[in-house]
């Protein structure tokens, strides 16, 4: 058997499944009825509804065994797509098998689902990082997006802040990674929208007065001061 082509996977893993025909009014929505549906044919029926290619992997079996738990969902109501959060939502319904929608070119509307568990091939779901900022991040955390962000440091080491973040990077992809930078000022934060979320709230409350280690450094330079200021003065007073 030989593989199918990435370049036309798109169109040639449409699959047919009447009841789930989707229903379009005036082609602002799309409607795809309760029941089981294949990961693949769904991805298929919302991307061409977006106008968009979105590739998947012809030796996942994710994709390949339809039929399968890990191949299929099971919908208990109708789900509306629009063009305007239709992606979103898919993504949302993909995640939960451990798929991530990444950009390959979002200019020319090409994407990628990658899964998440697929050893070596998860690793592009880090090449393809979306750099964001803060605010950027904040108004998709719900959209499980692979994302990178920068939070600038003022009161907090980002080593110190690393540390003190560590347990929330213990998946077992370890797709959720802190790095710090510029001389232990700034923190890149990577993962999915909805952590990275989490952990910039997280970082803002550490990123206080008082919290950090330069803070206490300088704590202590002034209590040294002070002090030194002491002892001066009881060295004129024996005199």
């Amino acid at each position: 058997m030989h593989a199918i082509p990435m370049a036309l996977l798109v169109t040639s893993l449409a699959i047919t499944i009447p009841d789930h025909t989707p229903q379009q009014d005036g082609d602002q929505r799309l409607v795809i009825q309760a029941g089981e549906i294949g990961l693949a044919d769904l991805a298929h029926r919302v991307s061409t509804f977006l106008g968009e290619n979105h590739l998947i992997d012809p030796n996942d079996p994710i994709f390949t065994h339809p039929n399968s738990s890990m191949g299929k969902l099971v919908l208990s109501e109708p789900i509306e797509f629009d063009r305007q959060h239709g992606r979103e939502v898919l993504q949302e319904l993909m995640f939960t098998k451990n798929l991530v929608l990444t950009p390959i070119n979002p200019g020319r509307k090409l994407y990628e689902w990658i899964n998440k568990s697929a050893g070596t091939r998860a690793e592009l779901i880090k090449q393809r990082a979306t750099l964001l900022d803060r605010d950027a991040v904040f108004e998709n955390e719900t959209t499980p997006n692979y994302v990178a962000t920068v939070y600038h440091l003022k009161h907090v080491d980002a080593m110190t802040a690393s540390g003190q973040l560590r347990v929330f990077t213990q998946d077992a992809q370890n797709l959720t990674n802190l790095v710090s930078f510029g001389n232990g000022t700034s923190l890149m934060i990577t993962g999915f929208c909805p952590m990275v979320a989490k952990l910039l709230r997280v970082v803002a409350e550490l990123d206080r007065p008082g919290n950090g280690s330069k803070s206490v450094n300088e704590r202590l330079r002034k209590l040294e001061q002070r002090l030194a200021a002491v002892e001066k003065r009881l060295g004129r007073e024996k005199k």
